[in-house]
């Protein structure tokens, strides 16, 4: 391993479950890519947390350690080539933007709200003005996107040697590790609470007689003009009923 090796915000991990369900999803992807081996698909925030989607928790965080016990030994992890450090920068802050969306069932489908773990990836990519895949539509991407470019290595490096040894390294210290760990989900945790509560207040006020009519309308229109200038840090922070729909086709 390079020592001075990291896993970075936007890296890749591509993994097969070891449920029979996952083993199907790998295998119906082989229509799409005949050497497919994957059913799922993980992006890097930090040194050993990723953000997913999955069907019981949509839009989560997960630590490596967590993540090891419930998949293939085989799995590979890939980087994008030739990053900008403007562009890199700017994935570190889109990372996590879509944080707390439920899992889109209804596949090759947008939804404002959700989304399926390789569609997540491609829509944190997009997000921050990054090209991947032949800017093929979020919607449309499966992992076995990812497996193809892991396999091709053009665009895409393979990393996987390098993080495994990182693995390795990162439970070699396993009491610091977790106090990290603890940390960053009560972090995590912290942030979802503030906006779901900052969302009911927001509904509180609207619907009690703080507000008149006029009042109400008024504070609508100016909100429907301020959310698409601003920048932010997750897809929520502002209510839903003030994105433009030109915002909602972006995210």
């Amino acid at each position: 391993m390079e020592e001075n090796f990291d896993i970075k915000a936007g890296d890749i991990l591509i993994v097969k479950g070891k449920t029979g369900f996952s083993k199907i999803l790998a295998l119906s992807q082989k229509f799409f890519y005949l050497k497919n081996t994957s059913s799922h698909i993980l992006i890097s925030v930090a040194d050993g947390f990723y953000i997913h989607a999955t069907s019981n928790k949509g839009v989560h965080f997960i630590s490596f350690k967590e993540l090891l016990p419930e998949i293939e030994s085989n799995f590979k992890v890939i980087r994008l080539k030739n990053l900008k450090n403007t562009q890199y920068e700017e994935l570190v802050r889109t990372v996590t933007f879509y944080m707390g969306q439920v899992y889109n069932k209804t596949y090759f489908f947008d939804k404002y709200n959700a989304s399926f773990c390789s569609e997540l990836a491609a829509k944190i990519y997009k997000k921050a003005n990054i090209s991947i895949l032949n800017n093929k539509e979020p919607k449309y991407v499966i992992p076995a996107d990812f497996e193809r470019e892991a396999n091709k290595c053009t665009q895409w490096m393979d990393i996987t040697k390098e993080t495994k040894e990182k693995y390795n390294k990162l439970l070699s210290m396993e009491h610091a590790y977790w106090v990290v760990e603890q940390s960053f989900h009560r972090v995590m945790q912290l942030k979802s609470i503030r906006i779901h509560s900052q969302n009911v207040l927001h509904e509180v006020f609207m619907n009690s007689d703080i507000f008149s009519e006029n009042l109400s309308k008024i504070w609508d229109e100016r909100q429907r003009k301020i959310a698409p200038k601003l920048k932010m840090l997750n897809w929520n922070d502002i209510h839903s009923k003030y994105y433009l729909d030109e915002e909602k086709d972006d995210v």
